[in-house]
């Protein structure tokens, strides 16, 4: 519990004495059902700025993933929401779709590639609406650093995501991002998977029309 605390106490800190904005990106993602050909999952978000800001969005996205070779297909249903004393506070719903592509470049390297395609209906508290259309385009290197037994402990890696929207005039804090991550990952009592890792991240911020720097502590817990 000390750990937890004192990273917490350096989140502030870092918040405060640095222009770049701080968060940290907890996740729990819950299998509800598998068979040979298709997956259905759970995840639950809660990302939050440290600062003087408070801005927080907890999620709830729901998804099926069919399995074809080395390719998946992909869709889903997203719910968030984001608060803020500064701000209108917004519902999103958020159906996608995507496709993802993997490929063994060695014995161990395996390269990745996710294209999504968003639909994000806004529900302001002000009674406003507001849609766009979004596409994500990530690239990953996944790693394995040893292998026991035949069975892969510690992963690396490292991956590079964009953001396009079609439509910058919404309120929201991030237009056309690009996050830059390098997480680790470990199979935990046989059965859990634990990642954890550091995103950097480069928004436009449409309201003062400049460049923004943001930092995120991840942390996903997969059951």
């Amino acid at each position: 519990m000390k750990y937890i605390l004192s990273l917490l106490l350096f989140l502030q800190i870092l918040s405060v004495t640095a222009q770049t904005e701080v968060f940290h990106d907890i996740s729990l993602l819950y299998g509800i059902k598998e068979s040979e050909k298709w997956k259905f999952d759970s995840e639950l978000e809660w990302k939050h700025l440290y600062g003087e800001e408070g801005w927080s969005r907890m999620s709830l996205d729901l998804y099926a993933t069919r399995e074809a070779g080395i390719l998946s297909f992909m869709g889903g249903l997203k719910n968030n929401y984001t608060f803020d004393e500064d701000i209108v506070n917004f519902w999103e719903i958020r159906p996608w779709i995507g496709v993802e592509l993997k490929n063994n470049l060695t014995e161990r390297l395996l390269f990745r590639q996710e294209l999504k395609g968003e639909f994000r209906n806004f529900f302001f508290n002000d009674n406003s609406y507001d849609f766009n259309f979004r596409t994500r385009y990530n690239i990953a290197l996944e790693y394995p650093l040893e292998k026991i037994e035949e069975k892969e402990d510690w992963v690396l890696a490292g991956e590079i995501e964009w953001y396009f929207l079609r439509n910058e005039e919404i309120n929201e804090r991030f237009i056309n991002s690009r996050e830059y991550s390098i997480l680790l990952s470990k199979e935990v009592y046989e059965e859990y998977l634990l990642t954890f890792g550091v995103r950097f991240e480069e928004y436009s911020n449409n309201l003062i029309n400049e460049n923004d720097k943001a930092i995120s502590f991840v942390l996903l817990f997969e059951m």
